[in-house]
């Protein structure tokens, strides 16, 4: 984090900006430390539950199948229709029903709209910060006011003799 100094020396500008570096580098990966901390042992809970869901999503599927080869049968018998015919009329039921299921999912997701408030959020927060920097850039380029500076402080003009 930030470097101690002796009570005679003012930090410059460039020494100000390296410590405001070395802060959100250090911030960053104390963040990122921390959503790893927090997500990996959700993550593997999540990866145990999908491979079980993916299991019994399959076992419904293979039930299915086997309920819809019953239903052929049932109305190649109850129409007495050979078996053939059934297994037709099963398949154009189910392709009805999976031509409904698609309308009615694409018209949910035609009605999906984007983030609006977080791209607001994220372009204002970007602004702002811009309009920070340029104007703590500005300050650091102008001069400095009367009574002010590292004299002012009591401070040297001068870096500091290092002790032999």
């Amino acid at each position: 984090m930030a470097t101690t100094r002796s009570s005679d020396q003012t930090p410059g500008v460039g020494e100000l900006v390296k410590d405001i570096q070395a802060d959100i580098k250090q911030l960053v990966q104390n963040e990122v430390a921390l959503a790893k901390a927090e997500l990996v042992p959700s993550a593997k809970k999540a990866g145990v539950g999908a491979g079980l869901l993916g299991g019994a999503g399959y076992f419904g599927l293979c039930a299915a199948a086997l309920l819809f080869i019953a239903g052929a049968l049932a109305i190649g018998a109850w129409l007495n229709l050979p078996v053939a015919l059934g297994f037709v009329i099963m398949a154009a039921v189910l392709l009805v029903v999976a031509a409904i299921l698609g309308g009615i999912g694409f018209v949910s997701i035609k009605k999906v709209k984007g983030p609006a408030r977080t791209i607001a959020q994220a372009k204002a927060s970007v602004e702002t910060v811009t309009t920070a920097i340029k104007s703590g850039t500005a300050a650091a380029k102008g001069p400095l006011p009367e009574g002010s500076g590292p004299r002012a402080l009591g401070g040297r003009t001068t870096p500091a003799r290092r002790a032999r």
